[in-house]
């Protein structure tokens, strides 16, 4: 059995590459929003 690989809109990379880029997050924070940790939303 093979997983399914995920696929992101091109606004989303861009959006994330900006925060890293720009503003400094690591990979990790730009992949979820503030509100959500990793367990869920806080």
């Amino acid at each position: 059995m093979t997983k399914q690989r995920r696929s992101f809109s091109a606004e989303f990379k861009r959006d994330a590459a900006s925060l890293v880029l720009d503003q400094g997050y690591s990979h990790i924070e730009a992949k979820f929003p503030k509100s959500m940790n990793r367990y869920g939303y806080e």
